[in-house]
């Protein structure tokens, strides 16, 4: 079984769903999860600091107001990512930009508005995206010196896009 470590950064504004949160991370099956919770409203501060405490290569950061939809997602990711590495792609982070049941049901103008809704954008390209759960190798964020610490909630990661 993978050990993954997951980071968990939690705001002083605690969320909601934070048990919600933490329970869906710790049901996953097909990992072996060790999570690091942070206290820090800095979340670039919270998400180095998880990555020093971080006890394998293979980490996670998942924002404390996302709730995995699935039992197996950490697992399906890993293999994915570790798949795509094998083919040489050199790829450092694996991200999923919010998932939205039944997604391949909606019509065009469904999708538009979930999208519109959810993430107030346009479905198409984007630049960047929103890193809200990303899965990376941590000699990876050691290498580029971690998240910047200077950008506050909402950009802190925009240089990992």
């Amino acid at each position: 079984m993978t050990k993954l470590t997951v980071i968990l950064p939690i705001s002083s504004e605690l969320p909601r769903t934070i048990e919600e949160t933490k329970k869906s991370i710790l049901d996953q099956k097909g990992v072996d999860v060790d999570l690091i919770e942070i206290f820090d409203d800095n979340f670039a501060r919270a998400v180095n600091t998880g990555v020093e405490q971080a006890k394998t290569e293979l980490c996670c950061v998942i924002h404390d107001d996302v709730i995995l939809p699935e039992d197996n997602i950490l697992s399906s990711m890993i293999k994915t990512f570790i798949t795509l590495n094998s083919r040489d792609t050199n790829i450092k982070i694996l991200e999923t930009c919010g998932i939205i049941p039944n997604w391949e049901e909606l019509s065009l103008v469904e999708k538009y508005l979930r999208a519109w809704e959810n993430y107030g954008c346009e479905i198409g390209y984007v630049s960047y995206t929103d890193e809200k759960f990303f899965i990376f190798y941590k000699s990876f964020i050691e290498e580029i010196g971690g998240l910047n610490i200077e950008f506050y909630i909402c950009c802190e990661d925009m240089d990992l896009g």
